[in-house]
C-alpha cells in the first residue's frame, strides 16, 4: 500500500495530507485485516486503499468488496485506463488566481512576499495565476490572509 497516493488514479495527496490531513483517506474493505501489523509483522494490512477525495464517495460504496475487486471496480466506472502514480509538489505553493478589486495593495503585497522588482510584479499580474510563495502552509498564511483581504483570490497548490 502506498500512503497517500490515491489507489484509483493515482493523485499524490500527501503535502495535504501531511499539512492538514486532507485530500483523501484510508479505506478499508471487506478483506481488511491488520492483525500480522498489530503482531509486528510488516507490511502486516491488508484490504486497505487510500482514495483521494475525489473518488472517496464511490470507494464508500464498494467497501464490501475485496480490495483489488473494488479498486479495478472502480478504475473501470470512471474509466482509468492507465494507472499511473502522479508526483506530487514538493511542498505546498501558494497561488493569487484572480487580483480583485484593489490591484495597488495587492501589487505592492506581492512585491513584498516574493522580492520582485516593480517590472517583474506588473508582468506577474497581467499573466495569472502568480506564484507567490512555498513551504509550510503557516509560513505563507500571512501572505495570503493580507492579499485576501485585499480581495484577491489565493489557492494552495497542494500537488
Amino acid at each position: 500500500m502506498t500512503p497517500s497516493y490515491c489507489a484509483v488514479c493515482g493523485r499524490c495527496f500527501q503535502n495535504q495530507y501531511f499539512h492538514i490531513q486532507e485530500g483523501g483517506r484510508l479505506v478499508h474493505f471487506s478483506d481488511f485485516d491488520d492483525s500480522a501489523a498489530k503482531r509486528g509483522y510488516c507490511p502486516g494490512v491488508v484490504g486497505a486503499a487510500w482514495i483521494c477525495e475525489e473518488h472517496l464517495s464511490i470507494a464508500l460504496e464498494c467497501i464490501d468488496l475485496p480490495v483489488e475487486t473494488a479498486i479495478a471496480e472502480l478504475r473501470r466506472q470512471i474509466g482509468v485506463q492507465r494507472y499511473s502514480v502522479t508526483e506530487g509538489r514538493d511542498e505546498p505553493h501558494l497561488f493569487i488566481d484572480r487580483i480583485g478589486p484593489n490591484r495597488p495593495k495587492v501589487f505592492a503585497i506581492l512585491r513584498a512576499a516574493t522580492q520582485m522588482t516593480p517590472t517583474q510584479a506588473k508582468e506577474a499580474i497581467e499573466h495569472l495565476p502568480v506564484f507567490v510563495s512555498k513551504g509550510w502552509p503557516a509560513e505563507f498564511m500571512n501572505w495570503k490572509k493580507q492579499l485576501e483581504e485585499c480581495g484577491a483570490t489565493m489557492r494552495i497548490a497542494w500537488d
